[in-house]
């Protein structure tokens, strides 16, 4: 900010002193100092956007210490929310929302009292996936065993209010983006916890449903994004688990999850297509992304690529 402002002041000063000027070597060199100005205009604003991404560890002190008042519970969620933050720091900005993203999955798995070897496998495939592979698994299973650790101490009744402080945390990261990013990478995060719910059994239990509800209430996610969100992934978890889906005698299981993550019928018409995979497109563009952080730009790259080839699969069914 001092930066840009000393910049600002000397930018104006120049300006003034330009139209002042009564030879062409003062105007030549106020204009250099104005150019000057201008330059710390722009590396104050380019250290302000890198700054974004990690302001929010330089407040990890920010909330109070929590008092002898405070529950056992609201204790221990504090503390384990300063420990992610402490291990946040001097980490690529990929690794912290790659394991937060996982902090959270593994908040939704323990949802049902237990979490299985498919649940975390599951996290581990979809952080690969959404990431292209280019994460440091070791932190993450640094911050996955933490947080099991803090799952065991505060109960299987308080997981939701620890999973929204984590949320928060993911909040925080992408609150610096445009509306319309952070809504993209909110609809990624609930399709990833999605798939996580989907590992063991193909299906959502009562627990993990109760709090996909409360979630979906407590940011206000529409009906339309959350049947997106449900269909992406029962279509990821069907690719996951039928590997060999271009063979002739998984035919039938390819269709049925292209149908599915298109929201269209067998009876399908070439029109009924456009018009679902323009939705898709739309949501999924990467030129929409050309100037944001390169990371996000290839997470939805490779969505819409996926989609594209769901649609050229179910186009040339209709030839």
């Amino acid at each position: 900010m001092f930066k840009i402002i000393t910049g600002g002041i000397i930018y104006i000063f120049g300006v003034y002193m330009f139209f002042k000027s009564s030879s062409f070597f003062e105007s030549l060199l106020i204009m250099i100092f104005s150019l000057y100005g201008l330059q710390k205009i722009g590396e104050g604003l380019e250290e302000k956007r890198q700054g974004r991404f990690f302001s929010f560890l330089k407040n990890k002190d920010s909330k109070p210490n929590p008092s002898e008042n405070t529950s056992k519970i609201a204790r221990n969620t504090y503390f384990y929310i300063l420990k992610l933050k402490e291990l946040f720091e001097g980490r690529s900005g990929v690794d912290i929302l790659a394991s937060v993203m996982a902090s959270i999955s593994i908040h939704i798995a323990k949802s049902d009292g237990h979490i299985t070897d498919k649940e975390i496998e599951s996290i581990r495939s979809s952080v690969d996936r959404i990431f292209n592979g280019k994460v440091n698994h070791n932190f993450i299973a640094e911050v996955v065993s933490i947080t099991k650790e803090h799952l065991n101490a505060i109960g299987l009744g308080n997981i939701l209010p620890s999973i929204l402080e984590v949320f928060q945390i993911y909040t925080d990261l992408i609150k610096y983006l445009p509306a319309e990013e952070r809504g993209e990478f909110f609809i990624t995060l609930f399709t990833m916890l999605y798939e996580v719910a989907l590992a063991d059994e193909g299906a959502l239990n009562y627990p993990e449903e109760k709090i996909f509800q409360a979630l979906y209430i407590h940011f206000g996610i529409p009906l339309e994004y959350q049947d997106l969100i449900k269909r992406t992934a029962h279509y990821n978890y069907n690719i996951k688990n039928n590997k060999q889906r271009y063979s002739p005698i998984n035919s039938e299981k390819k269709l049925s999850s292209a149908l599915e993550l298109f929201n269209l019928k067998e009876s399908y018409s070439k029109e009924d297509l456009d018009k679902a995979w323009k939705k898709m497109a739309l949501l999924y563009h990467p030129d929409k992304y050309h100037n944001s952080d390169p990371e996000l730009y290839k997470v939805m790259n490779e969505k819409f690529v996926q989609a594209k080839e769901v649609y050229e699969y179910l186009l040339n069914r209709l030839k």
